[in-house]
């Protein structure tokens, strides 16, 4: 990857210079992977099951950082999106794999102290409190005019793990690592 930070190219957006110096901490945390070999064919974008939601594209991003412009989607919840499903590092002919990329990114964000967006962890805190995103809800029948249980409807009742102090530990170790 290069690294000179000497660029006419401009971020039309903000008016930013591009600044390849991230690129060499990138290289660090994706290894051999290299954004340059992407030639935008979009089969990671049309793959993308969080494409639709993103304000950039999975190849856009590769095209944003390949290009010296990573500081503004560092500073975005952008890289919080992606779904890490890994489609996109299946079908990039290239193995540019953008998920890849992004959670490089998503590193170099809390490197520098820039937390996760809130509802993220609003989300991260509820599965740490039940097992799961939010509690099992009710449903209205506005034609009967009656709320309903999961269980009154014939569903199976949503239980959380087991031993929620195991499953705490194992998701805190997978965050610690």
């Amino acid at each position: 990857m290069a690294t000179s930070t000497s660029s006419s190219l401009l971020d039309l957006m903000t008016l930013k210079r591009a600044d390849w110096s991230i690129l060499v901490q990138i290289e660090e945390k994706i290894g051999e992977q290299d954004p340059k070999s992407c030639f935008e064919c979009m089969k990671c974008t049309s793959g993308c099951p969080a494409a639709e939601f993103l304000e950039m594209y999975p190849h856009s991003i590769v095209l944003a950082v390949r290009e010296g412009l990573a500081e503004e989607i560092i500073n975005s919840d952008l890289i919080w999106r992606c779904a890490f499903c890994l489609k996109c590092r299946e079908r990039c002919p290239q193995e540019v794999a953008p998920s890849d990329l992004i959670i490089a990114l998503r590193n170099i964000a809390t490197d520098r102290g820039i937390g996760v967006p809130e509802d993220l962890n609003t989300v991260l805190n509820s599965i740490m409190e039940m097992g799961y995103i939010h509690p099992p809800m009710k449903v209205f029948s506005r034609r009967l005019r009656k709320t309903y249980t999961r269980e009154e409807l014939g569903l199976k009742v949503m239980r959380g793990p087991k031993d929620m102090d195991a499953f705490r530990e194992a998701l805190m170790s997978a965050f610690e690592e």
